[in-house]
């Protein structure tokens, strides 16, 4: 029996606190600075724990306490990344039983209690508290930085009882928000049906029919519905091998086994050797052989399998990861045990924990919150890739079939309105596709993908989506496949994974296109088929829609703008531009401290074009990742700096966004377009760093302007990129003024004197008129991977205008043409120099940029100014900043108006008026209901355009007279 005494552990308090590490574990015995009331109250013992094979006994009686002569350290040390990571006061207690009333966890200065809190003991098993010492309220009180004892008081609701006590933490490191306060995270309890409003009436009974969609339903989510085999001898060895590893055995009365513990790096930064695992690899063994108990048609097999598994999960229970214990093992890494939970169901229902179970499956995927209509989820893209499919699967774990009915039809309708939900992150009304507050491809690549799974799962059953669901996730795919090229997003989509950022999956479109409402032919949309058969790229092998006359789509034809996602996208033939702005509620890209580490200068203005390649591809038109150059993406304004100064100096996530709420793109009738970004900084990367710039795209011309460039960079020059292309081998031309360049090591500077012209590696033409300082390089280029892991080299072919250092007001002019031949090239060069141009550049400065295309006769026009226009158009003043494009059509006018602010309140747009004077007496034609006629006179007619979500709005003006 070991014995010591306060007294003892009195003297030893300074030398302990100066020797030992901030964690015990109770592996090395019993530290002299632990003592209790009663000596012989404590004792060690290998039944249970929490790191290594011991834990600390404490048999309490009422009244009685432990006393912890130690220190706490530096309460406000933080770490991590971010600086997320706070100061922890870290504890994990066992009961055999659960327990009235609750320890309580003091900690002291000298006699003076500073902080403390409860500590439930209601449960059997593990639990843990994680508390951070300076953030929020977590403690009752505040703990001093002077703490020389911690005091644990038994609970004072029962005569006496036993504790184990394991992994005692004085101070680890613990990101803020993972804080797991007890009498917080024991009071969870699921949504009560009978307290809730379910979005749906719970039947009285089940028809034969509703109970066979349950059957169906539940059946369709496991991994075979009749076994395919048996497992031969040497693969159940193998099994038993895996399952002996984690050390699971069942000892007088006890369950033992490896010990697990959320946040390994919590106990690593408080010194803790080997700290517990997480369960992954557990859970990944029991997925594996949940998935095998169903692959086997052997009986003996099933009942070893059963076995191991019941074990586990019995020694994943009494680790803590039960329901309400604040041990939840969901999100991405709760996956595969989701998956074994759900396909083991019937064989734990047998063994008597089917309750158990399933009430762990609600407390980490939240399963029961469905029957709440008023519950407010937060909706993110990770909520319908992530959760969703659990919560779903935690549905059809009722064991009662018409509660798993009426749960899976509350399920349906709660996925319709997050689907529909547009105050968060989700969905927004032109497609795009939000997560982390912007549109985010790379988290909607996988996440849609499977939201989509579940609606075809759903389809033709009684949990249909509703039509409006359907409907919103038809419109992301649709826009989609036409900001994509073939099956490669926009450079700017990528979000933090610049290169691998995710690609179309063409299978959702054969799914969405069999996944309608209701059944037969209005279940069925023919141009998501279309589009499924073109993303292919190849005839299928079966008939993907039978009894549906289909044929291949042809690539899409026009023009785009999605306001939410700032991007216009500009296609004829076969070929993509797309155009990209940063603004006040949409971000430029998502920056981690060393994850796309060097991604300043991504989406601030990028002029993406994807043209080359077979079939057309991100790689195929020059984006290519060794040897990138990260101040060099297409169309933007930088500050060039060399590779060390473009790395992110920050430790913490970042999403650059500029000031400007005015700041988006306009669709001219599906045809036509233009882009507005006006670029700021970033003040990290580049302070000061100013240019507004627009693009203009009228049939397969795209007209760039820049003005107001400024910077407070000295000894760096200010530059704007043409283009970037990587070379497939040295030899790959470009053409500059009719000159071929090859090789490496070549840089030249173009004639000022006289307009110049190039035609890029996939046959993207490029004009700049005279008075202009362009520059083309072909050389190997040395660079970093976007992680800043390991060097990268490449060969590349570069194009800019230069600016010069600390420049004052600088502007850019040039011309993008796709599919340019050098004929062509020449003859607009030669137009720019000598006239009649091909457009016009109407005026350029920080009130407005205006172009007039001669081919089309469409003027088009950024008002950054409210007020009257110069020059005259017939458009005459705008009372607010607007986009506008004016198209001659006979003797009326296509209209097009566009105020890109989305002017956000709550993260909904709020509509408001704009007022268009126009010169002459009109009435409208084709309209919208946003756009009417509010007055005439002297000449004049006063448009009123009622301006929401950055949409375009269209109308066809004819004279009055």
């Amino acid at each position: 029996m070991i014995r010591w005494t306060v007294a003892a552990s009195l003297l030893l308090a300074t030398a302990a606190w100066s020797q030992e590490a901030m964690y015990d574990s109770f592996e090395d015995g019993v530290p002299e600075y632990w003592s209790a009331t009663r000596p012989d109250s404590l004792s060690l013992s290998d039944l249970h724990a929490k790191h290594g094979t011991r834990s600390l006994r404490w048999d309490w009686r009422a009244d009685e306490a432990l006393e912890i002569r130690h220190g706490v350290g530096d309460v406000r040390r933080t770490g991590g990344y971010g600086g997320y990571h706070k100061a922890t006061f870290a504890i994990w207690l066992y009961c055999a039983e659960p327990v009235d009333g609750a320890a309580v966890v003091q900690f002291l200065a000298g006699d003076e209690v500073g902080g403390q809190f409860d500590f439930p003991l209601g449960f059997s098993g593990w639990r843990r508290a994680a508390l951070h010492y300076r953030w929020g309220e977590e403690f009752t009180g505040t703990v001093s930085p002077d703490t020389d004892t911690i005091r644990i008081l038994a609970p004072e609701d029962a005569p006496q009882g036993t504790l184990f006590i394991d992994l005692v933490v004085y101070n680890g490191l613990l990101d803020y928000r993972l804080a797991c306060i007890p009498v917080q995270a024991f009071a969870w309890r699921p949504v009560d049906p009978e307290q809730a409003r379910p979005p749906v009436r719970r039947p009285e009974t089940l028809t034969d029919d509703q109970r066979a969609a349950v059957e169906a339903l539940a059946a369709s989510l496991y991994p075979n519905t009749e076994p395919q085999g048996v497992l031969t001898p040497e693969r159940m060895a193998e099994l038993g091998e895996q399952f002996a590893a984690f050390g699971i055995e069942r000892r007088d009365g006890a369950i033992t086994g490896l010990p697990l513990a959320r946040h390994p790096d919590m106990y690593e930064s408080a010194g803790v050797p080997d700290p517990p695992q997480t369960p992954a690899a557990l859970a990944q063994f029991l997925r594996e052989i949940a998935a095998l108990y169903h692959w086997t048609g052997d009986g003996a097999q099933k009942q070893q399998i059963a076995e191991w598994y019941l074990a586990a999960a019995d020694h994943l229970h009494d680790q803590g990861f039960a329901a309400g214990s604040g041990n939840s093992w969901g999100g991405y890494a709760g996956r595969p045990l989701a998956d074994a939970m759900y396909w083991m169901r019937e064989p734990m229902r047998a063994a008597g924990r089917g309750e158990r179970e399933a009430s762990f499956f609600d407390y980490n995927w939240g399963v029961s919150r469905v029957l709440d209509a008023d519950a407010e989820i937060r909706v993110t893209l990770d909520l319908f890739g992530i959760v969703e499919p659990r919560r779903l699967r935690g549905c059809l774990m009722r064991p009662d079939p018409l509660e798993a009915w009426h749960w899976t039809a509350c399920f349906a309708d709660l996925l319709s309105r997050n689907i529909v939900k547009r105050d968060v992150d989700g969905f927004k009304p032109d497609g795009s596709a939000y997560h982390h507050g912007a549109h985010y491809f790379a988290y909607a690549s996988y996440n849609v993908s499977v939201l989509v799974s579940i609606i075809a799962q759903l389809d033709d059953t009684p949990f249909e989506i509703a039509p409006a669901a359907i409907d919103r996730v038809r419109l992301y795919l649709r826009r989609l496949s036409f900001c994509a090229n073939l099956l490669d997003v926009p450079f700017p989509w990528h979000g933090r994974h610049p290169f691998r950022g995710g690609v179309v999956r063409p299978h959702m479109y054969r799914d969405m296109a069999l996944s309608g409402p209701g059944a037969g032919e209005e279940d069925f949309d023919p141009e998501l088929a279309a589009t499924y058969l073109r993303l292919l790229g190849a005839p299928p092998e079966e008939d993907p829609f039978p009894g549906h006359e289909v044929t291949v789509a042809a690539p899409p034809q026009g023009n785009l703008v999605m306001p939410y996602a700032g991007t216009m996208a500009h296609r004829r033939d076969d070929w993509l531009v797309t155009a990209h702005a940063t603004g006040k509620y949409f971000w430029a890209t998502e920056i981690y401290a060393n994850v796309n580490a060097f991604g300043g200068y991504i989406g601030a203005g990028d002029l993406c074009v994807l043209a080359g390649g077979d079939p057309i591809s991100l790689a195929g038109s020059g984006y290519v990742a060794e040897g990138w150059d990260w101040s060099r993406f297409d169309g933007t304004t930088v500050v060039y700096l060399p590779i060390d100064e473009v790395r992110n100096p920050r430790n913490g996530t970042q999403h650059p966004r500029t000031s400007h709420a005015f700041a988006g793109g306009l669709s001219h009738r599906g045809t036509h377009g233009l882009m507005l970004h006006r670029t700021e900084g970033p003040e990290w990367l580049a302070p000061g760093l100013r240019a507004t710039k627009t693009c203009f795209a009228f049939d397969d011309r795209i007209i760039c302007l820049g003005s107001g460039i400024t910077a407070e960079v000295p000894d760096r020059p200010v530059q704007t990129n043409l283009f970037q292309r990587h070379l497939p081998d040295s030899a790959t031309p470009i053409i500059a003024n009719g000159e071929a360049l090859a090789g490496l090591d070549v840089e030249r500077k173009l004639p000022s004197d006289r307009a110049s012209w190039l035609i890029d590696t996939v046959g993207t033409g490029f004009v700049a008129p005279a008075g202009q300082s362009l520059h083309v390089a072909r050389r190997r280029q040395l660079s970093r991977d976007k992680d800043d892991t390991r060097d990268t080299e490449g060969e590349f072919a570069t194009c800019w205008l230069d600016h010069g250092v600390l420049p004052a007001a600088a502007n850019y002019e040039y011309a993008l043409i796709p599919r340019a031949t050098p004929e062509r090239m020449a003859a607009l060069a030669a137009a720019l120099d000598d006239g009649p141009r091909p457009w016009e550049v109407l005026r350029r400065d920080e009130a407005a940029h205006i172009v007039r295309d001669r081919a089309t006769g469409i003027s088009a026009c950024v008002l950054i100014e409210a007020g009257p226009i110069e020059p005259e158009l017939p458009v005459a003043a705008v009372d607010r900043p607007c986009l506008l494009m004016i198209e001659p059509d006979g003797d009326g006018l296509w209209l097009t108006v566009c105020d890109p602010d989305l002017n956000l309140q709550d993260n909904l747009s709020v509509p408001r008026e704009l007022l268009v004077e126009l010169r002459g007496a009109w009435r409208l034609g084709d309209a919208p209901e946003e756009m009417r006629v509010a007055g005439q006179a002297d000449g004049t007619t006063a448009l009123a355009v009622t301006c929401h979500d950055g949409e375009s709005f269209t109308a066809r003006l004819r004279p009055t007279g």
